[in-house]
């Protein structure tokens, strides 16, 4: 069942979002997944697969910026049928090397960028998937119809 946390700024957002993370402690209380703490699984945060509102994007292929962070094996048909439906087919007919080319964040927009990070978060196939404000980067080519495409907010 998906669950969407909103508030205004300053409400609490990114703490959870950290806390869920565990890149904070609580001083108090517990968090717990599936009746257990996070704090003393040692596998929760393979479970988590996280997109950021900045398109977290390093300077390596394509397919090892869409692999960060998933430790199981996605077959190369997968990635490209991601890649597909990122829309970035069209732009890597365009470049060299398809899946194996740098990215370089000179030939890629912001809003390519986020949609790569997308995908990352898609193939990881985790159990708890966070999008804090998504779509904040996307850009017109993205958007159906010319309208802007709600903001996700955790």
């Amino acid at each position: 069942m998906p669950v969407a946390i909103v508030g205004k700024s300053g409400s609490g957002k990114s703490t959870l979002l950290a806390l869920i993370c565990k890149l904070l402690t609580p001083k108090s209380g517990m968090i717990t997944w599936r009746n257990n703490s996070i704090f003393e699984m040692n596998d929760y945060l393979s479970n988590v697969s996280v997109l950021p509102q900045a398109p977290t994007v390093l300077p390596l292929t394509l397919r090892e910026n869409l692999m960060l962070g998933n430790d199981k094996p996605v077959a190369d048909q997968a990635i490209f049928e991601m890649v597909k439906d990122l829309k970035l087919d069209s732009k890597l007919d365009d470049l060299d090397h398809l899946l194996d080319c740098i990215i370089d964040d000179n030939e890629f927009s912001k809003g390519e960028l986020q949609r790569i990070s997308l995908g990352r978060v898609l193939l990881k196939d985790a159990d708890l998937f966070i999008f804090d404000e998504a779509t904040s980067s996307l850009d017109t080519e993205t958007e159906p119809n010319g309208t802007r495409l709600r903001k996700n907010t955790l």
